[in-house]
């Protein structure tokens, strides 16, 4: 991924640091283009938490804005990571040794710790709480906070993996929950056309949801003869044509001119003029 070379250098490097058992090593963002593993104070544990201790963290595209500069609501030093999988290095008073045994596999929400209390928590949508940014995680620098040793969990906040899952595979979770969690708000139902705008991550795992809801599923891009598209095109039957092209695509294969689910998964300008004209009536 473009730009984040120094971040990822910095994410290989900080298990390879010593440190004592009240201390650990973070991956921080000290600037545009500017990181530096730092050691800080390991999380102290209260009632009904556990600590995670982190075996992998994926890269978002979030990290890379934030490392390039292109988000700046938020002021370095911040130490971010939320794509994370692990295992249970610590228990918290309270917490049932059985229910949560030490070296468990886990993985965690990390992006919103919500308040439990306002309109949107009330109404299964935490994702919108207005004062999950102004709680105190006790962190000696703020972030999400993946991008380090050891993060402190409560336990609405832990999932459970399967022991033999690599850890590869199980940072995948929380990408893949967001886009169950997108497909979910759609209608997508057997034998629809669906257009997933976007060949990333994100793209890829709605294409592969939108096929297993039974879709008919179109993929724009303009490096249509590209090998990542044809391989795409190929493992998951998906028809990949340029943007100009989306209606006569559908026509053609679907006799339907435009799609009842339009994905928009991509940081770009170039694809927005082509969304509207891919939705039928109602989408």
């Amino acid at each position: 991924m473009e730009g984040l070379e120094g971040l990822s250098e910095c994410v290989k490097n900080v298990h390879k640091h010593q440190k004592g058992d009240k201390e650990m090593k973070v991956v921080a963002i000290t600037g545009e283009r500017e990181v530096e593993v730092r050691e800080v104070k390991k999380p102290v544990l209260g009632k009904n938490q556990v600590m995670m201790k982190v075996n992998g963290c994926a890269l978002c595209t979030w990290e890379q804005r934030m490392y390039s500069g292109v988000i700046k609501y938020i002021t370095p030093p911040f130490v971010g990571g939320h794509e994370v999988a692990g295992e249970i290095a610590e228990i918290g008073e309270n917490v049932d040794p059985k229910a949560y045994p030490i070296g468990k596999k886990i993985v965690a929400n990390l992006i919103k710790k919500p308040c439990g209390k306002c309109y949107f928590c009330r109404h299964g949508m935490e994702n919108l709480c207005k004062m999950a940014d102004d709680i105190d995680d006790g962190y000696e620098i703020p972030g999400t906070a993946g991008l380090g040793e050891y993060i402190k969990l409560n336990l609405d906040q832990v999932y459970f993996m399967p022991d033999d899952m690599p850890t590869e595979k199980a940072v995948f979770a929380e990408p893949l929950g967001c886009v169950i969690q997108s497909v979910n708000q759609t209608t997508i139902n057997l034998g629809d056309n669906v257009v997933v705008i976007g060949g990333g991550i994100m793209g890829q795992l709605h294409v592969m949801c939108a096929k297993a809801r039974g879709a008919y599923v179109i993929r724009p891009g303009h490096a249509v003869n590209s090998s990542p598209f044809r391989q795409m095109s190929d493992l998951f039957s998906v028809h990949i044509f340029s943007p100009a092209a989306i209606s006569s695509c559908s026509r053609k294969f679907y006799a339907q001119e435009k799609a009842p689910v339009v994905v928009y998964s991509c940081y770009s300008q170039i694809y927005p003029q082509h969304v509207d004209n891919s939705v039928h009536n109602g989408g």
